[in-house]
């Protein structure tokens, strides 16, 4: 069996993965420092960045594998629904 990094879709994949994070989290910063260059406010400023980070940490929980047997948990699993509402 070939090694998973022999396979050049998967590294395209993960090199497209990275630069697209990378650009997004850039982006996210260059918007509030835009932010507070023009208004002066650091309240502004503040305000901005955080809300530009709610979506990621409210939606953090669900990403990852489902609870499978990989690294992250997750309140979902595709079989059972979510975990809250069934025993696992």
């Amino acid at each position: 069996m070939k090694p998973m990094w022999n396979n050049r879709n998967l590294r395209l994949l993960v090199l497209g993965q990275a630069s697209s994070l990378v650009g997004n989290y850039t982006l996210k910063f260059a918007l509030s420092m835009y932010i507070l260059e023009v208004t002066g406010s650091a309240a502004l400023f503040a305000t901005f960045l955080s809300v530009a980070m709610v979506p990621t940490i409210v939606l953090s929980p669900f990403g990852g594998t489902g609870g499978t047997g990989g690294g992250s948990w997750s309140p979902w699993t595709p079989a059972r629904g979510w975990r809250c509402c069934w025993p696992p």
